[in-house]
């Protein structure tokens, strides 16, 4: 008999804590955590390393056409290649990630992988929205 696949969405504002409790719920039972937040500073380096402005929507859309994202097992960020586990948490990107966070396009693409993710995994997922609009429909 397979192993039951389930979800806990983690939701509340910037500063509340999600992240400790999430990560702790996560090795508690012994399953993945998706750390959103690290996403969106992701394709946030990503704007920055290529030179665009992170303030101009267009030119900060245009990474997704080639973006590799990926979370590894172990807490890694992987993006094109690159480990930007660590570099992500730096002042540049903490000072631009809300202007990457409010594009339409990089929200719908990146919560897209989020849903893709929790497809096939017991996880735990915090951040803003996730229990009401990334997975609504999470066990806990």
């Amino acid at each position: 008999m397979a192993e039951r696949i389930f979800r806990i969405a983690i939701d509340g504002p910037s500063g509340a804590g999600k992240s400790t409790i999430a990560k702790a719920v996560a090795k508690r039972l012994g399953i993945d955590y998706i750390d959103t937040g690290a996403m969106y500073r992701a394709i946030t380096y990503l704007v920055l390393k290529e030179g665009l402005d992170p303030q101009n929507e267009e030119q900060s859309c245009s990474v997704l056409d080639h973006v590799n994202l990926e979370l590894t097992i172990d807490g890694k960020i992987i993006i094109n290649g690159d480990d930007v586990t660590r570099i992500i948490r730096e002042g540049e990107v903490t000072a631009n990630v809300s202007y990457i966070a409010s594009y339409k396009k990089i929200r719908l693409f990146l919560v897209d992988m989020q849903r893709e993710m929790s497809k096939n995994l017991s996880i735990v997922m915090d951040g803003r929205d996730i229990g009401t609009y990334v997975l609504p429909n999470a066990d806990v």
